[in-house]
């Protein structure tokens, strides 16, 4: 429980602040000149510090991490402690230097508590994560019926509660990192795009939102809040279920609510609704915590001490993707100002044209997202029955059943637990030609997915 509890408490104090501006709405002598410059200021010391923490972080002795992290809980506190009087009229060096502590605190303090995920399971992860993001949102839900003065004291307090409540990852809950799993660290292409144009659509989504910030806004914004912890916690269940996943019903589910969202979002006009934008959070709830498993998986594969700089560079990946997604919206302003559309339609309108490109060109397979099956750790690479005699027997097998050198290599490899990435990586061919040998295999062993496969596999390989 108070992993769930301290998982939360990063993201709530960011959802409450620049990310989703209720503390600003809640205390207006802040004076802060807009919520959408917040974002963008935020967003951008954001970037650079996940950036300094991916180069860094590995080396900086583990004495010091608790230290450093009470650092981050001051420097997030301290920022707020002015607007209890006034902060008077920002000027643009003050506009651009408030931001700086806190969102270089949150980072190193959200970075510490990804890493400390990694240290679990993987499906009980993602579990954790979903719950963590369910426990945040209900707390946006009822933030009209807590007291203002304990809102200021919980944006104070939150980092600090954060910090007594984490600890460092078990080491041994890391598997042994492999050539393999340290080569996953490396995020390719395809995975690139895909996070970019997710998070390039959730930006968007601010952007509409924090441009036109009223009592509507603000209001259908917090009524909306808990689906986003919904969708993240539906995909914990999915893992956590450890049922045979078909991995693209997942995406497909997010990009449906999306879809709908944004086709609603301009159907219902200038005044936001309920509906509309409750299915977009429910999207964003869904993917978002999906990209967020992906990377806690790929940094387990890697070992405990690169673990902490994977999620460093996850996150870069992703900030860089909100900033992304805020230059595509001024840019599309720009390109159609003749137009007297409202920018909530121009918002809409290239929301929906990113994620028709997303799914005419970033097709997933039916096991893998972007290449990798997230397979727990525990069943990677596993060390019974990794005889030479036993492969031997599990080649002559296949031999039998017609199967092809290419096809017997690849066979080997699925029994290995490499993901198809990998696979790929180690015979050089294409993803493509990986898809037709892997639905050939299956073909012949008669298998229905990834899993069943192995296990028959394996069965061949032992069976004397």
């Amino acid at each position: 429980m108070s992993i769930v509890v301290g998982l939360a408490l990063p993201f709530l104090w960011r959802w409450l602040t620049f990310l989703e501006w209720h503390f600003f709405s809640l205390f207006p002598e802040a004076s802060f000149p807009s919520p959408y410059m917040g974002f963008i200021v935020f967003a951008l010391w954001h970037l650079l510090a996940f950036f300094f923490m991916a180069r860094c972080a590995s080396s900086i002795p583990e004495k010091w991490h608790r230290p450093i992290l009470w650092l981050s809980a001051f420097c997030m506190s301290v920022a707020w402690l002015p607007a209890a009087s006034n902060w008077g009229d920002f000027s643009l060096l003050k506009t651009f230097l408030f931001p700086l502590l806190p969102a270089w605190g949150s980072a190193a303090l959200l970075l510490a508590w990804l890493w400390r995920l990694c240290g679990i399971a993987f499906y009980s992860g993602a579990l954790t994560l979903g719950f963590a993001f369910t426990l945040g949102s209900a707390v946006l839900f009822f933030l009209g019926e807590i007291p203002r003065w304990l809102v200021f004291g919980g944006v104070v307090a939150l980092p600090f509660v954060a910090v007594l409540l984490w600890s460092p990852p078990p080491e041994d809950n890391f598997p042994e990192p492999s050539l393999s799993s340290q080569r996953a660290g490396a995020f390719p292409m395809r995975l690139v795009l895909r996070v970019a144009v997710f998070f390039s659509i959730c930006a968007i989504f601010h952007s509409m939102l924090l441009t036109q910030v009223n009592e509507n806004t603000v209001w259908v914004w917090k009524m909306t809040d808990p689906l986003y912890g919904v969708g993240a916690l539906v995909v914990g269940l999915f893992f956590y279920s450890k049922a045979t996943i078909d991995l693209r019903k997942i995406y497909l589910l997010a990009q449906t609510a999306l879809g709908l969202g944004l086709i609603l979002n301009i159907a219902v006009g200038e005044e936001y609704s309920i509906v509309p934008v409750g299915l977009l959070q429910l999207g964003f709830g869904i993917f978002g915590a999906y990209v967020f498993n992906l990377f806690i998986y790929l940094g387990i594969r890697t070992g405990r001490k690169n673990a902490l700089v994977v999620s460093a560079q996850s996150q870069a990946l992703i900030t860089a993707s909100v900033l992304l997604g805020l230059v595509l919206s001024e840019l599309a302003v720009f390109w159609m100002q003749a137009t007297t559309l409202p920018f909530q339609w121009k918002s809409s309108l290239l929301g929906l044209v990113l994620l028709l490109l997303a799914n005419f060109f970033l097709h997933d397979d039916k096991e893998t997202f972007a290449g990798y099956d997230l397979l727990p750790p525990e069943q990677e690479l596993p060390e019974a029955g990794r005889t030479p005699e036993a492969e031997a027997r599990l080649q002559s097998r296949l031999l039998e059943r017609s199967f092809s050198l290419q096809e017997i290599k690849v066979a080997l490899m699925v029994t290995e637990g490499l993901s198809n990435l990998d696979m790929a990586l180690n015979l050089n061919i294409t993803a493509n030609t990986l898809r037709t040998h892997l639905k050939n295999i299956h073909k012949k062993m008669e298998s229905s997915d990834r899993e069943n496969l192995r296990q028959r596999l394996e069965f061949l390989k032992n069976e004397m």
